[in-house]
């Protein structure tokens, strides 16, 4: 007959052969996982998380080796075309981050990085129908995660990048509320837009210039003509001297063309020409008969050109000068330099602000947005000239 029961003695060895299977099964764990480790065969997740990491820091070509990795080890998850499509936008290669990115949608419709993705090529790519379709793929994102920070930060840009400043705003602002990766950019492209819809540019042409970070001299007469008005300004302020160079509907006499060889081609060609007649200092033919449409308006030159349009539209019997700075507010500008009265002029009233530090920075070159905000300050000074001469008269 059998004993079932154990001597103490047998329990404490069966105890201590437990304990060492136990130890060798964690350290065989424990030595596979370094293998996996050492392997490569890091998840999946972490993968995708490390190639987006990399994107942003712009190192495409470790991005890429991570996301062709997931593609490697899993053909069917998403994340590694994703990551492919996302480094192919980069590259400006957009047919084949839609290649990439098509084949995500069709294989997981739920993929929201997918759909975010797919929106920025589109918006990047600006071929037909590119807004509708950008906004629907946003949509779609919004969808499955209404409070996703990438989905409603692109979508700003996409409204952005079409012009459509009030929903651009909305987007930025819903973007900066999740404080998530992109709040730092969306604050910046909040305030930006915010200062747009302040500025208030009313035509078509303004829409499309005050989002550009330089403006040229081709780019100023546009802005000149459509923002300003100043043919509609000339004729209120100066009807004699608008009749000698415009007809009635505004078009420009023959016997005032006169079309420099660099601008008879160009795009902007007839709010150049209808701009060259009112021979505004520093936006004039140069000595060479070329019109150089193309270079840059700096801060100096852009305050030369405000300065004669206001004294172009005043009368030569009155004074126009407004107030006018002291010297010494204007720190980095010498007062032999050319512009300088010009500067002070613009300064004093208001029309173009200096720095933080009171610096003008003469020679930096101007945006669409300081170009427009410009314009608007010297609409406004203008319009408080006309009411002092009624208030006078």
């Amino acid at each position: 007959m059998v004993n079932l029961h154990s001597s103490p003695e047998c329990e404490m060895k069966t105890y201590m052969v437990l304990v060492a299977i136990a130890g060798v099964l964690l350290m065989c764990i424990g030595c596979s996982q370094s293998v996996l480790k050492e392997s490569g065969f890091a998840p999946l997740e972490s993968l995708y998380a490390s190639g987006m990491d990399k994107l942003r820091k712009n190192d495409q070509k470790g991005a890429e080796e991570d996301f062709r990795a997931i593609i490697k080890r899993d053909r069917k998850s998403p994340m590694g075309y994703t990551g492919i499509a996302l480094v192919e936008l980069n590259r400006s290669e957009f047919r084949q981050g839609l290649l990439a990115i098509n084949r995500v949608v069709q294989q997981n419709p739920d993929f929201v990085d997918a759909y975010i993705v797919l929106g920025r090529i589109l918006t990047e790519q600006k071929k037909k129908a590119w807004f509708r379709d950008s906004i629907e793929a946003f949509e779609q994102a919004l969808n499955r995660d209404p409070d996703n920070n990438n989905a409603l930060y692109y979508c700003g840009e996409s409204y952005l990048a079409n012009y459509a400043f009030d929903r651009a705003e909305q987007y930025f602002n819903r973007a900066l509320q999740q404080q998530g990766a992109l709040k730092d950019s969306a604050s910046a492209k909040l305030a930006f837009v915010t200062q747009i819809i302040k500025a208030g540019p009313v035509s078509k042409e303004g829409k499309h210039l005050i989002v550009d970070t330089t403006i040229d001299r081709a780019e100023l007469c546009v802005l000149l003509i459509e923002e300003l008005k100043i043919k509609e300004l000339l004729k209120l302020y100066r009807l004699s001297f608008f009749q000698e160079l415009f007809t009635l509907d505004f078009k420009l006499k023959k016997e005032n063309i006169s079309i420099p060889a660099d601008v008879q081609s160009h795009p902007r060609r007839q709010w150049i020409v209808d701009s060259i007649p009112l021979q505004l200092p520093d936006l004039s033919i140069l000595p060479d008969h070329k019109f150089y449409t193309d270079r840059p308006v700096t801060r100096a030159q852009l305050a030369v050109i405000v300065h004669g349009v206001h004294r172009l539209l005043s009368d030569s019997t009155e004074v126009s000068e407004g107030r006018v700075v002291d010297e010494s507010v204007i720190p980095d500008v010498r007062s032999d330099y050319y512009a300088f009265e010009a500067i002070k002029f613009c300064v004093g009233n208001g029309v173009m602000q200096p720095g933080s530090s009171g610096a003008f920075r003469p020679y930096d070159t101007v945006s669409g947005l300081e170009t427009i905000r410009t314009i608007r300050n010297l609409q406004e000074l203008l319009s408080k000239r006309l009411q002092n001469k009624a208030k006078g008269s």
